[in-house]
């Protein structure tokens, strides 16, 4: 079952975000749906359906851009401290707060009927200045040490002999 909207908190935002809660602290809370989200069936590890870390990623990227009023931002210190397992009967709702002091985001996952979903990722999201930073190595001595080459193939191989299953939409 699709809903991209809520007769309580209207349109959906974001396909991964979703709505936007009426609280004073930046908040969406949205009910992860594989049915919606068909892409997820493809990242599987140790046989369950898992969120992917590029998600956290792009909810943080959305909301900083919403909150910033830029596509100029960046994701820094992203710790994941617990998975998201995505089970077809029984979908996680996920909280997504974003903090006003430090741009410092909260994701929060659970049951759907969950009141104290648990803490699984905290990152912050801030905007870009344009300037490369000092402490960032030139390109090219970035390149010099790129000198081992590994085929997809062989990746993927690799990644299946450790649980991970990666399906075409993560290829």
């Amino acid at each position: 079952r699709v809903r991209p909207w809520s007769p309580i908190y209207g349109a959906r935002q974001h396909p991964l975000l979703g709505y936007r809660m009426p609280t004073s602290i930046p908040t969406w809370e949205h009910v992860i749906e594989p049915v919606s989200l068909g892409w997820l069936r493809d990242h599987v590890i140790q046989d369950s359906t898992v969120f992917p870390a590029a998600g956290y990623v792009e909810m943080a990227l959305a909301a900083g851009m919403s909150r910033h009023g830029t596509d100029s931002v960046a994701v820094e210190g992203l710790e994941i401290h617990k998975h998201i397992v995505i089970a077809e009967n029984d979908p996680p709702r996920v909280e997504f707060a974003l903090s006003g002091e430090d741009n410092g985001f909260r994701v929060s996952a659970g049951a759907v009927g969950d009141l104290k979903p648990a803490l699984v990722a905290v990152g912050r999201v801030v905007p870009l200045t344009g300037k490369q930073s000092e402490d960032a190595p030139p390109l090219d001595a970035i390149r010099e040490r790129l000198t081992d080459h590994l085929a997809g193939i062989e990746h993927y191989r690799l990644c299946a002999e450790h649980g991970l299953s990666y399906g075409t939409a993560f290829r």
